[in-house]
């Protein structure tokens, strides 16, 4: 593959088999170029917005793309033969940062700006999967953050040791 300017690239993810290299950007193109050829195809996700995220299903057939919209980010499902949406997934008010398809492609893990919230989306249908889902919770520093009952606070407690 030979050396191209780009422009503004913020994602950028290898095929499952390694043949390909898909590139996103804040111009709203995905570029997929065929490492072992350098032959470059462009294709829109459907909008004219800035690109944040790309990945490959497993079986290399498929793109998921974000958009960055002004009434709500978007998640394109993409066929890589024929350049055509096949689903999208609106995350609402969540914006995706990240994505990551499961081992059979079913589904779609995002991660969310902000909060850090993690979902699973059903990628046959588009919706979001159950929310009793245990990936469907807050992520914070690494870690996902479990759910727990409210504790109470009593500011006048000592919690040092006593140095005795």
């Amino acid at each position: 593959m030979r050396s191209q300017a780009v422009g503004d690239v913020d994602t950028m993810v290898f095929s499952p088999d390694g043949t390909r290299l898909a590139v996103v950007g804040l111009d709203g193109t995905l570029r997929l170029w065929h490492l072992s050829t350098g032959a470059l195809r462009t294709l829109r996700a459907g909008h004219d917005q800035p690109l944040r995220a790309v990945a490959f299903a497993p079986d290399g057939r498929t793109l998921a793309v974000v958009a960055i919209e002004d009434d709500g980010d978007r998640v394109t499902l993409l066929d890589t033969t024929t350049g055509r949406a096949q689903r999208t997934i609106e995350p609402g008010a969540r914006s995706p940062l990240s994505l990551a398809f499961s081992p059979d492609g079913h589904t779609l893990a995002t991660v969310s700006t902000g909060n850090g919230a993690v979902e699973t989306w059903d990628t046959r249908t588009g919706s979001r999967q159950a929310a009793g889902n245990s990936l469907n919770r807050t992520v914070r520093n690494g870690r996902r953050q479990p759910r727990r009952a409210a504790r109470h606070y009593d500011p006048w407690a000592w919690t040092g040791s006593s140095a005795s």
